[in-house]
């Protein structure tokens, strides 16, 4: 059983709802049901968390169940609210939803719950947040009411309890499964390289999940040098494109040369030079490019929302600069979770690089980076627990080594590294084999490569 893909007052018409997973975003489900008319069950299948007690005191009157899934209350509530985290081919998830239980996610509910009239939706493999804040920071200085969240910063519920004229949602593949209601104003797929490959059964699947956020959406952006970015089965009002070329139109975004220098432009129309950028690398220029579209679809005016890129210095651990000794840069890159990322943020750097690779490989195949790598990576260095996976793709002739621990790891890239060379940490892997997330991971690089050079 779907959702009617319109709004039909969802909340309206139950008496019960399940919510599955009690991480932040089902969290933000409960702080939100709390204040409806309606019966609440909070399940989670981990049977460790610290704060249980706490939750309960919070929710007295949220039933809570721990340690596993009860298969039988599934059954018998009027809808499932599951949190991303949780996969939906969960066998008890599966079989509530083969019986006509509706499972849906916070997006869903945002969808049925919002009176704003407009809403950017932003996914992508690579990027995503970094467009969902960047969009954020035009809009603001377009004087235009907008708040951002959902897979960034404030999750998507949260942002309801003050009034907004636009909405700017980061949207993962694991919510869009569970989305069909979000009619977004403005839409775009940012970039596809395969991912979360543990938790789909083809790359299709993965890609078929991210092309959920056109549905229903009247304006589309997408990036021109990537056609599985292109709106597959939607036909939107518009649907403009962003790549790092001149564009074809006078509404496409691109890169156009003017007096020797480079600047991204709509159309023939220059907007800001390249090299006035404070986010470096070409994957950045698509970052902010694919922002102006947005920003530009939604009705801003650009002059005004340019200005923003003055203050714009980018989000931690995504190619964050850590500092420079002895004549070589050290980059932060932790939110490179998978290939892609690390792609990207090796393609375009004129500095031979030490790369720092490796963790949990949830299922990615690394094959993607053997001719980057050839071309910009003069060292590696492998650490994590599927390190190994990364060496049967490094081309023949590259200088490598294992390292034990992060330590190690910059302590090896530092023995590699020469003048003018840049040592870049970007794992292509998830951090849940060392650390508890990736941004944990990109503290402890930070404060270990300060300390070594202290």
């Amino acid at each position: 059983m779907e959702l009617n893909q319109h709004k039909n007052g969802l909340l309206n018409k139950v008496d019960k709802v399940c919510v599955v997973g009690l991480g932040e975003t089902g969290r933000s489900c409960l702080r939100y049901l709390s204040k409806k008319d309606v019966s609440i069950v909070a399940m989670d299948s981990g049977d460790g968390l610290k704060d249980l007690s706490m939750l309960k005191a919070e929710y007295p009157q949220t039933q809570f169940i721990t340690g596993q899934l009860d298969a039988e209350e599934l059954l018998h509530t009027d809808v499932i609210v599951l949190s991303p985290g949780v996969p939906r081919a969960t066998v008890e998830i599966t079989n509530a939803h083969r019986q006509g239980v509706p499972v849906v996610g916070d997006i869903e509910l945002f969808a049925h719950e919002s009176d704003c009239t407009k809403v950017i939706s932003i996914t992508g493999s690579n990027g995503k947040s970094t467009v969902t804040a960047l969009c954020g920071e035009l809009l603001k200085a377009a004087e235009l009411n907008a708040r951002v969240g959902g897979n960034i910063g404030y999750p998507a519920l949260d942002l309801l309890d003050r009034p907004a004229d636009i909405y700017v949602l980061e949207l993962s593949s694991f919510q869009l499964e569970s989305t069909y209601s979000l009619a977004s104003t403005v839409a775009v797929i940012l970039n596809i390289s395969p991912d979360h490959m543990d938790r789909y059964a083809s790359v299709n699947d993965y890609i078929q999940a991210k092309q959920r956020i056109y549905s229903n959406a009247k304006f589309v952006v997408y990036n021109r040098d990537d056609k599985h970015t292109y709106p597959k089965n939607h036909a939107p009002e518009k649907a403009i494109s962003f790549g790092l070329d001149q564009p074809g139109n006078d509404e496409d975004f691109g890169i156009t040369t003017f007096a020797e220098k480079d600047w991204l432009c709509q159309g023939s129309r220059r907007l800001i030079a390249v090299d006035a950028l404070p986010i470096k690398g070409q994957h950045n220029q698509l970052n902010a490019l694919a922002a102006l579209a947005l920003a530009y679809l939604i009705g801003t005016d650009l002059s005004k929302a340019i200005t923003a890129f003055a203050n714009f210095k980018g989000l931690p651990h995504r190619f964050e600069w850590v500092g420079h000794w002895n004549s070589v840069d050290w980059i932060n890159d932790s939110k490179g979770t998978n290939p892609g990322a690390t792609l990207a943020s090796i393609s375009g750097q004129p500095k031979p690089i030490v790369l720092i690779i490796g963790g949990d490989a949830k299922g990615a195949d690394f094959s993607i980076l053997t001719q980057t790598i050839d071309r910009h990576v003069k060292a590696v260095v492998l650490f994590g627990r599927d390190a190994g996976l990364v060496e049967k793709i490094l081309p023949r002739k590259t200088v490598f080594s294992y390292a034990s621990s992060l330590t190690d790891a910059i302590n090896k890239a530092d023995n590699y590294a020469e003048e003018g060379d840049l040592v870049l940490f970007s794992p292509a892997c998830a951090s849940f084999d060392m650390f508890e997330n990736y941004a944990e991971r990109g503290r402890i690089f930070k404060s270990s490569v300060e300390e070594h050079f202290a």
